[in-house]
């Protein structure tokens, strides 16, 4: 059973790992070369950022049985693109759960433009506010804090093109720290504290995006954490469990199918 995985994470590499063993032939889709490094050994990679017609052409020359959405949460119109052209070539389709794990004490904003205007409230001026929350939203971030007298701080992949964006949004050098993957419970503690922070915002990314580690490291430092929440969240996303399960259902059924039309042969 050929699989078609939207990913570039950490959470859509471990379940290409798991579909590997599990016997399935898995191509995993990145939108970057730098996202090859989720690619695990015995999968096929596809690179790229694709819209509709051009996913449609994919799918239908690459003849796949089933289109997996292990995105990020926060890659809404790519999944949103990838979801439409499984539906119009009437190919099967998964989503992955990713769980959030906003903590209680949490300050949750609905937006950039809510979760900016929360950090404010909860600092004064001159204080540095740590953005973990990628590049896509810098160019809204950071005049806003530039307007209301906030340092900056931001975290972003060590990536020609995210280190582009972040100074194209206004960021210089050493307001970027550049690191790959979302750092342990120690790690973001120590950048926190090293920088001054007075408030950390970022995404809700889960487990994988580290908002645990966030969690621990501001209450640590008695620091504000003020957390981007998910525009959207699919009701019929499963685990990574039940979706290996559901899978491996596809994969006998489909086996049992092909044995029944042999057998019928003349």
């Amino acid at each position: 059973m050929k699989i078609i995985l939207l990913g570039g994470n950490a959470s859509a590499r471990k379940l290409a790992e798991d579909l590997l063993r599990e016997g399935f032939d898995v191509t995993l889709s990145v939108a970057s070369p730098q996202g090859l490094t989720t690619v695990p050994s015995g999968a096929k990679a596809l690179v790229g950022r694709r819209n509709v017609p051009l996913w449609v052409e994919t799918l239908k020359g690459h003849r796949f049985d089933v289109a997996v959405d292990g995105a990020h949460p926060f890659a809404v119109e790519a999944r949103k693109q990838f979801r439409e052209a499984a539906t119009e070539v009437d190919l099967p389709f998964l989503s992955l759960k990713r769980p959030s794990l906003i903590p209680p004490g949490a300050h949750r904003a609905a937006d950039a433009e809510k979760a900016a205007a929360t950090a404010v409230a909860l600092t004064q001026e001159g204080d540095l506010v740590f953005l973990a929350v990628g590049v896509k939203l810098l160019d809204t971030l950071v005049p806003f804090f530039r307007r209301e007298n906030r340092r900056i701080r931001a975290r972003i992949l060590p990536t020609q093109e995210s280190l582009e964006k972040a100074l194209a949004a206004g960021l210089d050098g050493r307001e970027i720290i550049a690191l790959w993957g979302a750092p342990g419970r120690e790690l973001e503690r120590t950048l926190l504290a090293e920088s001054g922070a007075a408030c950390l915002l970022c995404k809700d990314s889960g487990r994988e995006g580290g908002m645990e580690a966030k969690a621990e490291a501001t209450e640590a430092l008695s620091i504000p954490l003020v957390v981007i929440g998910r525009q959207e969240e699919d009701s019929e996303a499963l685990d990574e469990r039940e979706l290996l399960g559901k899978l491996q259902q596809w994969k006998a059924e489909t086996l049992k199918g092909r044995r029944q039309e042999r057998e019928e042969q003349p």
